[in-house]
């Protein structure tokens, strides 16, 4: 554990004893197990309590939206999807529980792309950007729920649209972590290298622990011909998670372009050593490596 997760544990125990000496109430007792179990990332446990909590207390709002959260944390999106829906019943217009059933329905949408059906994703994505519009009108000042907007307007398509929230967010939060790499994705889409660039340099210096925003710089570098940068940015980014074959494998091709084929091979097999055996690059780093392979030995 970390120091910051040590004092996290303290506390909740803490706080769990405190809530027992206090509290005769055998419901609030309960309903505070199952938060601090939440808060150990005990989800399954903490969905017992919390269930129990529910059953007895069917028209408190706040026990529909920790089981939502709950069943995220357990991924469990239906589970959530139906506890805020549960929750919105009785506090309609309850902006943590837009958020809940928003989260949900992203999720129950990226799972249904990965079966292959795109149009129920579409409709899913659909729903989770008229929750996200309707918590704008509730609170227009929160910077986390701008970018949530952003996040469901670039999933329905709308990139101009998601920019523009996404700007609204750093106008609002400017150290914001993990806007302005969600901006500068979009830009990078959009072909506008340089202003994606920018938002990668920003979000290094506000998280310089995001080994991403090193890894998304890596890719826009490459792709306007600055690969020394690319490879620069890489070395970072494996170090910070050196265990995401995909920054080995995409340092293998920018060695590649500079003409560096052992460094490029020894990335390629390091790739394919560390990558599970479902990962979607595997069939073309095998093929790339076999290339690297025919250029050591010219």
């Amino acid at each position: 554990l970390t120091p910051g997760e040590n004092r996290l544990r303290t506390q909740i125990e803490k706080n769990r004893n405190e809530i027992r000496n206090r509290s005769r109430d055998q419901m609030t007792l309960l309903f505070a197990e199952g938060i601090l179990l939440f808060a150990e990332e005990k989800y399954d446990q903490a969905a017992e309590k919390l269930e129990q909590y529910a059953e007895k207390m069917i028209s408190n709002p706040w026990a529909w939206l920790w089981l939502a959260n709950v069943n995220l944390g357990r991924d469990n999106p239906e589970k959530a999807f139906q506890a805020a829906q549960k929750g919105l019943e009785y506090r309609p217009w309850n902006p943590t529980l837009l958020s809940a059933r928003r989260n949900s329905l992203m999720i129950k949408a990226d799972l249904l792309d990965q079966k292959g059906d795109q149009e129920k994703a579409a409709t899913l994505r659909q729903a989770a950007l008229r929750d996200s519009e309707l918590m704008i009108k509730m609170a227009d000042s929160d910077a986390q729920l701008w970018s949530s907007l952003a996040q469901s307007r670039a999933k329905t398509g709308d990139i101009p649209g998601a920019i523009k929230a996404y700007t609204k967010a750093l106008s609002l939060d400017p150290e914001m972590k993990g806007t302005r790499k969600g901006r500068g994705v979009l830009y990078a889409r959009s072909g506008d290298n340089e202003k994606a660039i920018e938002d990668f340099s920003g979000e290094i210096r506000i998280d310089p622990a995001d080994g991403g925003a090193y890894f998304n710089r890596a890719l826009v570098y490459a792709n306007s011909g600055r690969f020394d940068l690319a490879i620069a940015d890489l070395e970072i980014s494996i170090q910070k998670n050196p265990t995401f074959p995909d920054a080995w494998g995409f340092r293998a091709q920018c060695r590649a372009k500079t003409g560096d084929f052992l460094g490029a091979l020894q990335d390629a097999e390091e790739a394919l050593k560390i990558a599970p055996q479902e990962w979607k690059y595997r069939a073309v780093m095998k093929q790339e490596a076999e290339a690297y392979r025919k250029e050591i030995d010219k």
